[in-house]
């Protein structure tokens, strides 16, 4: 991974908290198992033509710090659309950076 990648990667990081599954379960249930950008839903079923998977899934922190667990920074998304997520702000935080 090059410099530039690592230290975005890297830039807020944090840890999660030991209550983290319990915090993910709430946020998934607050938003009715489906991501809120594209609203794919869970399945939980063999059924995978019609939805995906949990682990297709992630809660999300909108400002990027695994510190700030509050329920307002936290979303239930798809990988497709968390990818998205981070590709967007990570162009944010490399064009803050000095060149």
């Amino acid at each position: 991974m090059d410099k530039i990648k690592k230290r975005i990667w890297n830039t807020l990081g944090g840890k999660y908290p030991k209550n983290w599954a319990e915090v993910k379960k709430e946020i998934i249930t607050r938003d009715n198992e489906s991501c809120v950008m594209c609203g794919e839903n869970v399945c939980y079923t063999d059924s995978w033509f019609t939805s995906r998977p949990i682990s297709d899934f992630r809660v999300h922190h909108i400002d990027l710090n695994k510190n700030n667990n509050d329920f307002n920074n936290l979303i239930f998304v798809c990988t497709r659309c968390h990818g998205k997520l981070h590709y967007n702000a990570n162009r944010c935080i490399l064009k803050s950076m000095p060149k």
